[in-house]
């Protein structure tokens, strides 16, 4: 069993989001009475050896965020102007894009409407899927629990994918080390989550890669652009 760990927020659609939540996570917890303003996400992640092995963590964030968000999706509507400003978002971050990511990010643009099919999930998503949101016991090297929900969002399936980057890889000022193995850790992460999420066609799984590049783009494009440049070329020409 491991720990559970509490993270505060306050809004305004608390309600909303803990049911669409509790759906999604069937392991994550709240406290404090219905109606207050401050809100404790508490979520519980079994004990895991904490950095290796690196195998056995990406079926756990499948098992627990991914493919958890695709099978227990809800029925809440997508917020209203969604694509409408997913395209600002891309129209920003083009500016001053090589060649070769302006034609990655054209790509997205024109495949966005995908994530906004009726029969396409939109799922309840962490959104900053960050190393300092994955704790840890210091004695142990367990995972204790994922915090930080306050940037939690509903949007289209897969546009927080950008946080398994976080396992694959280290940012720095000026460069994105990938872990040596992490082609095929990459490849173990697909094929645990398609097998989690079960048989889907093959728009679907072209909708999870547009979804996940728009991410990426929305994470890192609004970076200095020349480390922006660094990381989107890193992380989206793979």
């Amino acid at each position: 069993m491991g720990r559970r760990l509490l993270e505060h927020r306050s809004e305004h659609d608390l309600h909303g989001r803990r049911v669409v939540a509790r759906r999604a996570f069937r392991r994550l917890r709240f406290s404090g009475p219905v109606g207050q303003s401050s809100l404790a996400f508490s979520f519980t992640i079994p004990r895991l050896l904490w950095p290796v092995p690196l195998h056995c963590i990406t079926p756990l964030l499948n098992r627990l965020f991914f493919a958890a968000a695709w099978n227990n999706r809800s029925t809440v509507e997508k917020p209203p102007g969604l694509l409408d400003e997913y395209y600002d978002i891309l129209d920003q971050v083009s500016q001053g894009l090589p060649e070769q990511l302006q034609a990655k990010l054209d790509e997205v643009r024109q495949e966005l409407p995908r994530l906004f099919r009726p029969d396409y999930p939109t799922a309840f998503q962490h959104d900053d899927l960050l190393e300092n949101n994955i704790h840890v016991d210091e004695a142990t090297g367990r995972i204790t629990g994922i915090v930080d929900w306050s940037d939690a969002i509903i949007a289209p399936f897969g546009v927080s994918l950008g946080g398994l980057e976080t396992i694959l890889g280290v940012q720095t000022q000026t460069s994105w080390h990938f872990h040596p193995s992490h082609l095929s850790l990459r490849e173990h992460f697909w094929n645990t989550l398609y097998s989690e999420i079960g048989n889907i066609s093959e728009e679907d799984r072209r909708s999870i890669e547009v979804a996940r590049l728009f991410g990426l783009f929305r994470a890192h494009g609004f970076e200095e652009k020349d480390q922006a440049i660094v990381y989107l070329k890193a992380l989206c020409l793979l």
